[in-house]
């Protein structure tokens, strides 16, 4: 028996987020564009729900709620060793992994492993001598040493601007294929003017209040993109059956659909308009990504068979 995460979703709405923003701190930190003009912007391009996570350090964005009709989520990113970022907290820790996110939890919030393919040196680290101040990206065995933690990014924007990869479907893999329910997001991880919409998180939802977006997001009710949108999605008798638009319309005649299972292992290729895939019963997972012509991507959650995980 395998669980849909997109169970329901013909009665929800979806919602286009990014989960990880910078700005508003002022010239010299991350966040070095306006506060307002950054989420101004982002309604511009669509976006229904935006999550403001300074570098340790918690920022107030609830009076631009209501003039740019978004949900915006209090957060931060916890800096202060090997990244994560919390959603839905006003309280920043400055301890161990743990600790963040464990006050995550307590706080009703989500957590996400920052970028965890991303290659040294990092965006603002240059010293003054000229020297880097190197970070080492996160390992499989130091994130496994950690529980509660609701996803990692698989897809992050700014990480390709900085050198090194921003795809991480290869950590995704290895711990879905151990067992462990981990969801995978997109994020702009937006710094600077040309991180915007690089990478994005459409959620299915009831509404976007802050308390159905983030009950989605436990639920795994949500895509990651680059450029392609989901037009339906359905699972019924084992079978998956998908198709696809591109964002913003272009002359595609066509995507190709990668169905990837257990430890990365491609099932299916197939080129056309529309997939359908049947689940022989033998994978402990199943999940899609796609790909256009042009280069667009997106990436859906994880078809999976309950007994076989644990949540992370």
């Amino acid at each position: 028996m395998y669980t849909n995460p997109y169970e329901g979703i013909e009665t929800m709405q979806w919602y286009k987020a990014n989960l990880h923003t910078h700005c508003g701190t002022g010239k010299g930190t991350p966040g070095r564009h306006d506060l307002k003009e950054v989420i101004g912007l982002y309604r511009e391009c669509g976006y229904n729900i935006l999550a403001i996570t300074n570098s340790d350090l918690y920022t107030d964005a609830s009076m631009y709620e209501e003039e740019f009709d978004m949900t915006i989520f209090d957060g931060y990113e916890y800096c202060k060793d090997k990244e994560i970022l919390v959603v839905n907290s006003k309280n920043v820790v400055y301890g161990k992994h743990q600790q963040v996110i464990d006050s995550a939890i307590r706080d009703g919030g989500v957590s996400f492993i920052c970028h965890p393919n991303r290659a040294i040196p990092t965006g603002n680290d240059l010293k003054e001598n000229g020297e880097y101040n190197l970070k080492k990206c996160w390992s499989p065995i130091e994130i496994d040493r950690l529980g509660g933690y609701t996803g990692i990014e698989i897809l992050n924007g700014k990480a390709f601007r900085i050198g090194g990869s921003g795809l991480a479907t290869d950590v995704w893999d290895y711990f879905l294929s151990r067992g462990k329910l981990i969801w995978g997001i997109g994020t702009d991880d937006f710094h600077r003017w040309e991180d915007l919409s690089r990478a994005f998180t459409v959620i299915y939802s009831p509404s976007k209040s802050k308390k159905d977006i983030i009950n989605a997001i436990k639920r795994g009710r949500f895509y990651v993109s680059n450029g392609l949108l989901i037009r339906n999605i359905s699972f019924e008798d084992n079978t998956i059956k998908l198709s696809v638009k591109e964002e913003v319309p272009t002359f595609s005649n066509g995507y190709r659909f990668t169905v990837v299972g257990e430890n990365g292992r491609v099932l299916l290729t197939k080129f056309g308009d529309e997939l359908k895939f049947e689940i022989s019963g033998k994978e402990k997972y199943v999940r899609v990504q796609v790909t256009s012509e042009y280069g667009s991507m997106l990436w859906t959650q994880p078809f999976y068979k309950k007994s076989l995980f644990e949540l992370a």
